[in-house]
Formats: C-alpha cells, sequence, structure tokens
C-alpha cells in the first residue's frame, strides 16, 4: 500500500504517530520522559558551535567551515563516535526537558491529550 503514491504519506504517517504513541505509553509506564523533537535541520546544524552546514543529502560527513568540528552526519559507523544529528536531538530533548517544570503538563502531553 505504500506505494500507491495517493496513499503512501497517510500511511507513513499514521505509522508514525502509532510509534510514538507506543513510545509514549511505555515511557509512562516506566516512567521515563519521552520528549518528541523536531528533526528539522537536525543534520544540518553544527553540534558544536550551532551555526547551519549546509549539505547535500549525498555528503554524509559533517564538518563545520566554522568551527573545524567533524562527525559523521547522521549515523555513528566504526570506530565508534556520535553523529552530529545524534547531538542535536538529545541537546533539544534535555533542553525541552529542563525547561518544564515539575507538574506541569508538558507540550507532548497536551498534544497528546487533544
Amino acid at each position: 500500500m505504500v506505494k500507491n503514491h495517493h496513499l503512501a504519506k497517510s500511511i507513513n504517517d499514521a505509522a508514525w504517530y502509532k510509534f510514538r504513541e507506543w513510545l509514549e505509553y511505555f515511557g509512562n509506564i516506566y516512567e521515563v520522559p519521552v520528549i518528541a523533537v523536531e528533526p528539522k535541520n537536525t543534520s544540518q546544524n553544527c553540534s558544536n558551535c550551532g551555526e547551519k552546514v549546509s549539505k547535500t543529502l549525498s555528503t554524509r560527513t559533517h564538518k563545520c567551515p566554522h568551527c573545524g568540528d567533524q562527525a559523521d552526519r547522521d549515523v555513528s559507523v566504526a570506530p565508534p563516535q556520535e553523529a552530529n544529528a545524534a547531538i542535536n536531538i538529545l541537546k533539544t530533548g534535555l533542553k525541552q526537558l529542563s525547561t518544564t517544570p515539575a507538574g506541569e503538563v508538558t507540550p507532548l502531553e497536551r498534544l497528546v491529550s487533544v
């Protein structure tokens, strides 16, 4: 069904939404915070200095001309090192988590309850 171009986006959106629901469900059960992070520009922005370094999809290595940082763009390969996008996602998630006062409804919980 995903090969049908008229339905593919809706099917994939529904699948990702269901996956996110399961993550949030088990996060609540095991009392582990689940933070949704906007993936936009996570592989484009430098995880070291924050400057945007435009790349094509075929560019697999992040090399920042501003600070000289170098890392894999999206995935970590041997030898183990953290990927630029993963570091950006982690920083954003931790920032969102730290700005939510204890007991307050998070933006994610507000989104889910709608």
